[in-house]
């Protein structure tokens, strides 16, 4: 909605207005409210992918991880994320060279980088939700178990701490 419609949505006439008030060292505030919908993208792709998926990921670690395999698994999991960086890097020089949707001079339009990398995320965001109800799926289940073993473990212990207490009022 936002992205094809930012010609008639952006402020250029209050930031033209702005930037002749303003000193010359405002003129990258004036810039990101003329293009505010190009910075809001920008602001919420950076909060999702830093804090968002950050707590997702570290809340189903915490969640499915026990407390004995932590020590080895949580090293492999930044591992992991410097990975998955690196990764991001080679898919956006992919994605920002002359792929599908070029202009006349050869290079991408800004719009269909846009497209095209959304596509990635949405794609990958998917993948991640199907991984993420499978782990969940699987970790409440390994909770159930353990749940029904200790009820049943309990209840041998209260059998045979009954057992022991009528044994011993059977001697008196």
């Amino acid at each position: 909605v936002l992205y094809p419609n930012h010609q008639a949505m952006h402020l250029h006439d209050l930031a033209d207005s702005a930037s002749k008030v303003l000193p010359v060292g405002l003129d990258g505030l004036v810039g990101m409210v003329r293009n505010w919908t190009f910075t809001l993208f920008f602001c919420m792709s950076e909060l999702w992918g830093d804090v968002c998926l950050g707590l997702l990921f570290w809340g189903l670690a915490n969640d499915t991880t026990k407390l004995a395999d932590a020590p080895t698994l949580y090293p492999l999991f930044g591992l992991g994320a410097n990975v998955a960086q690196a990764l991001a890097g080679i898919v956006l020089k992919a994605f920002s060279g002359a792929a599908g949707g070029a202009t006349a001079e050869g290079t991408a339009t800004f719009g269909h980088e846009i497209q095209g990398l959304m596509l990635v995320v949405m794609v990958f965001s998917v993948a991640t939700l199907v991984m993420h109800a499978y782990i969940d799926r699987q970790a409440q289940a390994d909770h159930v178990v353990r749940y029904e073993k200790r009820k049943q473990d309990m209840l041998k212990r209260a059998a045979a701490a009954a057992a022991a207490a009528a044994a011993a009022a059977a001697v008196l």
